[in-house]
């Protein structure tokens, strides 16, 4: 899921939070166990990010936060009951703000030994955040943990609400501990049916193109699943295997519905929520650029498109800034680039300057259709056709085997549409 960096112009905290999300990932930590971090990071360490997403005019903003969280964990829109009761859904407005109580003391603070402060980053406070410059009221606290409705919230305004759980009973905070925490216990609990049904929903969705209940994060009671018995049995399965998303993936990915092909036949072109073929789907931002990398004989984490040129695509956060155009949560079957994307990867002078790829194919003076079908296994994991082999044989051959002519052959192929498409 993608995580925003807020007021953080540079990318700094988003690129740390990619690298430690991926890091942990990697080790298969627990899903609830990095949600978590998530939502109780202090300071500036990596997973601060969830929260500096929130941010308006240098001060987390209680409610984004509270959207954010039931969005992204809990597969509910519930910014629609900020300042009413949902029109399409059983939230209130007492929903909206009650949930927004646990982040009510999240501040930005900076060191100042004078007051005793010599914290820096981002933590819960006695005081909470403070009147931005300006003029961005932080909440209205009261005893308890409750929250009084802002008065820009609708006619609701005014009414004094308690922090409570997502559709369930109120709580009462201690005024000199941290919230964020009280509320990660909720919503990371193995008894909260909401995290468990929204986790497995987001992972189908990316694995197969589609949620089991779309939107994706629309899991509300009136939006029922195309296959209700199927989330609830996975669900199960990711709190019983104490949320390892591995072993929940392994399980999507073995099974008969993903390994289907996505040649539809006649009887079942149109079908969408039966899984009667497989879904095309769209390489993320990230993952394109991991696979421009490597295709082309580098390092994703060294970042460079380049042979002896040096010359580079820009930097990784400088190439997700301008392909991370998808609305959160898009289809992932759903192509968003535009004229600015690939006018980058047909003109930007490093898609035309040999790469350490082309340049070791050529080192190694293998006949065209070597060099063709090494040129298709790297950059599209697959064997060339008998008439996509003839076509690029005679174009290498009728430039004398040049190092352009294998570079072209190249650059065609990653901007062809199979590149950046998942059958």
């Amino acid at each position: 899921m993608p995580i925003g960096a807020g007021e953080d112009l540079k990318g700094a905290y988003a690129t740390n939070f990619q690298k430690w999300l991926a890091e942990e990932l990697n080790k298969n930590r627990p899903w609830d166990e990095l949600v978590r971090a998530m939502l109780t990071a202090e300071g500036e360490d990596p997973p601060i990010a969830f929260v500096r997403q929130c941010m308006d005019d240098g001060q987390p903003r209680a409610g984004k936060l509270a959207s954010s969280a039931a969005r992204r964990f809990l597969g509910i829109q519930l910014q629609c009951a900020e300042c009413h009761d949902h029109p399409f859904s059983t939230w209130k407005q007492s929903d909206f703000w009650g949930l927004s109580a646990f982040f009510s003391r999240t501040a930005k603070v900076e060191p100042n030994p004078k007051k005793g402060e010599h914290r820096k980053g981002i933590h819960d406070t006695e005081a909470g955040p403070p009147r931005t410059r300006f003029g961005l009221l932080p909440l209205e606290r009261k005893e308890g943990g409750s929250i009084v409705i802002p008065v820009d919230a609708g006619p609701a305004a005014g009414q004094v609400v308690a922090a409570r759980w997502l559709g369930g009973d109120t709580v009462t905070l201690d005024d000199k501990s941290p919230t964020r925490p009280v509320l990660a216990d909720w919503i990371t609990s193995p008894k909260n049916a909401l995290f468990a049904r929204a986790s497995v929903n987001r992972l189908w969705h990316q694995v197969f193109g589609r949620g089991l209940v779309e939107p994706v994060d629309s899991l509300d009671p009136e939006n029922v699943p195309t296959h209700p018995e199927l989330l609830d049995s996975l669900a199960g399965e990711l709190v019983a295997a104490k949320f390892d998303i591995k072993h929940l993936l392994r399980g999507m990915l073995l099974s008969r519905a993903y390994q289907r092909s996505h040649v539809a036949l006649v009887e079942n072109e149109h079908d969408k929520t039966l899984y009667s073929h497989a879904t095309c789907k769209v390489l993320a931002p990230e993952a394109f650029w991991e696979c421009l990398v490597v295709s082309s004989g580098g390092d994703p984490d060294k970042g460079a498109i380049s042979g002896a040129s040096q010359t580079t695509l820009g930097s990784r956060g400088n190439f997700l800034k301008l392909f991370d155009t998808d609305e959160m949560d898009g289809a992932p079957s759903d192509y968003t680039q535009g004229i600015p994307q690939v006018l980058t990867l047909l003109n930007d002078s490093a898609m035309h300057k040999p790469n350490r790829l082309v340049e070791q194919v050529v080192r190694e003076k293998g006949e065209p259709d070597e060099i063709v079908t090494r040129l298709y296994i790297a950059v599209l994991s697959r064997r060339p056709h008998e008439e996509e082999l003839k076509v690029a044989r005679e174009f290498i051959s009728e430039r004398k085997g040049t190092m352009e002519a294998i570079q072209a052959v190249w650059w065609a192929l990653v901007n062809s549409p199979e590149f950046a498409v998942v059958p």
